[in-house]
């Protein structure tokens, strides 16, 4: 181990044992020796803060916190090992970025109460960090200069008529009528998707409800300006999304194609709301195409003796007021006969 502004390293203890530092406890490059969960070292803490300022390696799952500490990335770039941590906070600036080179037992990195990013970026690289089924565990000050890159996801209890925003993962879901159950969440930042032949922003959720049939809900799409810059997807690129035309796209096949979901409102800087979302996927925001609210199936015109019999039929209709019947007898000028109601006015039901 070794401590900041000493040119020397300190000795390396096989077990210090101190219930009486004040802190913070400070180190440098941090590794944990170890082969198995049976062969390794062991650090615990158990009060108080650590604060590393270099890389974080524990080649055998040994580091241990307890829910009264907290742990500290308070260096520049910096690589951490991936592990359950109580409380996890990011300081000094720079990247930090989940280590899974040289680790001989593999586990998830797992946030159980909090992750706060006072100042510097996270990057999963490949990897995954999870905040805790069900604990409400919180992610905090993610900013413009401050932010997770890559995937994180949760698990999380939603409930009828409560809005729910996922340990403030960014995505807030209130639904309506039918219990989903516990919903994941996971959110995918850096990478942008094609939809409607442009980039979207550089943010996905998916959206997995326990019980997905007949679910509805007014989900509120939360993103960070740096997001809607210099996207690139599908050969396509952007250097700025016009965030004022942002709407939802969910694709319903993995990502390989998004279809336009339209919006409900939108602050035209951070978030976008749909009042009614009936299809949970991977979701993420792009610039309007300008399709139409209805997706039609067929339409058809029978001559009959006193006229016509119209008979259409639709996919899907959001925020539709209506249809209006109208006729021409020179085929320039019309006029309406009749207004038809929709099947449901903000619904995506046929």
């Amino acid at each position: 181990m070794e401590i900041p502004n000493y040119s020397d390293p300190c000795t390396v203890y096989p077990n210090i044992n101190s219930t009486a530092a004040t802190g913070p406890a400070l180190a440098h490059n941090l590794t944990i020796e170890g082969n198995s969960t049976v062969d390794r070292g062991l650090a615990r803490l158990v009060t108080g803060e650590l604060r590393v300022y270099g890389d974080f390696v524990d080649h055998a799952n040994g580091f241990i916190q307890r829910e009264t500490s907290v742990f500290t990335l308070a260096g520049g770039n910096q690589v951490f090992a991936r592990e359950p941590y109580q409380v996890l906070r990011v300081d000094g600036g720079g990247i930090k970025t989940v280590n899974n080179n040289g680790e001989n037992v593999q586990i998830p990195t797992v946030i159980e109460k909090s992750l706060t990013l006072l100042n510097g970026i996270i990057s999963t690289g490949p990897q995954t960090l999870s905040l805790a089924d069900n604990s409400g565990a919180t992610i905090t000050g993610e900013n413009d200069t401050n932010y997770i890159l890559g995937i994180v996801q949760t698990y999380e209890r939603a409930a009828p008529g409560t809005a729910q925003n996922f340990n403030n993962i960014g995505i807030t879901l209130t639904f309506t009528g039918n219990d989903p159950g516990n919903v994941r969440v996971v959110r995918t930042t850096g990478q942008s998707v094609v939809t409607a032949g442009k980039p979207s922003i550089s943010r996905t959720f998916g959206l997995q409800p326990d019980y997905p049939t007949g679910l509805s809900a007014t989900a509120v799409f939360h993103y960070l300006n740096h997001e809607t810059m210099n996207v690139t997807a599908g050969g396509l690129s952007a250097a700025q999304l016009d965030k004022s035309k942002l709407t939802f796209y969910v694709s319903g096949n993995g990502g390989a194609g998004f279809i336009n979901k339209g919006r409900t409102s939108t602050d035209g800087a951070t978030e976008v709301t749909l009042a009614n979302l009936t299809q949970f996927a991977t979701t993420t925001l792009g610039e309007d195409d300008g399709t139409l609210p209805v997706h039609m199936l067929y339409f058809t015109a029978i001559h009959a003796a006193d006229g016509a019999l119209l008979n259409w039929g639709t996919a899907s209709e959001l925020n539709n007021a209506g249809f209006d019947v109208q006729v021409s007898t020179d085929g320039v000028s019309f006029s309406t006969l009749a207004t038809i109601k929709p099947a449901a006015a903000t619904s995506d039901a046929p």
